[in-house]
């Protein structure tokens, strides 16, 4: 499928650990790479509703960081996102970032629901196939060039098509604070 780009699929965000760091991707303008912390990063629909929980967590985690001088670690994020996506029926977010226990991909879904992958993808349809493609092409030791071609390739993204990516560079040790609850206490 994903050897030709002759059928084209409905994977529209990649996310992918590579020897230089977490790289994230998008052929959708419905979808926003957004900047929660110095090292974290999420992938998340365009809507309303999405926008305003990420610049509600994303403020909160300026406070805990600014205000406060505490790092948050990504699975603290991914804690952070889920209590306020609570009610909501559904998730559907890319959550990568790098903390003191190293590079982080999360594939958030349904209730509370989330794995820590090496790669991830989301979409409609085609799921099976760029995981099996990523399966077979993937390997920790890419370099920068080669996981964006990568990207690219699970995409299905031409050399002037449209995609959204960034790069969340490896650096040396971080230090991360274990979270407040007076912090989780303030967002319920």
């Amino acid at each position: 499928m994903l050897q030709d780009n002759s059928s084209p699929t409905e994977v529209n965000r990649v996310s992918l650990i590579c020897s230089e760091g977490v790289l994230m991707a998008t052929n959708s303008r419905n979808h926003l790479i957004c900047l929660l912390d110095e090292r974290i990063n999420c992938l998340a629909p365009q809507t309303n509703f999405d926008r305003d929980i990420i610049q509600e967590v994303g403020a909160l985690v300026d406070y805990q960081t600014r205000d406060r001088g505490q790092k948050m670690s990504v699975a603290q994020l991914k804690e952070m996102l889920y209590r306020k996506y609570e009610p909501a029926e559904s998730v559907d977010i890319l959550l990568a970032g790098q903390d003191n226990e190293g590079l982080h991909i999360y594939n958030m879904g349904l209730n509370g629901g989330s794995t820590r992958l090496m790669y991830a993808v989301k979409g409609n349809q085609g799921i099976e196939e760029a995981y099996a493609y990523l399966t077979q092409h993937w390997r920790e030791s890419l370099n920068i060039q080669e996981a964006e071609e990568l990207a690219r390739k699970v995409l299905q993204v031409g050399e002037y098509d449209f995609m959204d990516m960034c790069l969340i560079y490896k650096t040396g040790n971080m230090e991360t604070d274990d979270y407040s609850e007076e912090l989780f206490a303030a967002m319920d």
